[in-house]
């Protein structure tokens, strides 16, 4: 998750129904909290981040 404050939260997740491209997630995170898709898997809980498209609070990717 993207925190406000630039930097990154690990949360655990419950995950259901998957396909190739998709995965539905039954807990672990709330409506409006900031998920990071891109860049998640070489960040550390606490790691650095930057929000891209902030005005619009679509993505956070790390840069």
């Amino acid at each position: 998750m993207a925190k406000t404050n630039g930097k990154a939260e690990l949360r655990n997740v419950k995950v259901g129904i998957q396909t190739e491209e998709t995965a539905e997630i039954r807990s672990g995170v709330q409506e409006g909290d900031r998920v990071i898709v891109a860049g998640q898997d070489a960040l550390q809980n606490g790691g650095a981040i930057r929000i891209q498209g902030q005005e619009s609070g679509q993505q956070a990717a790390m840069r």
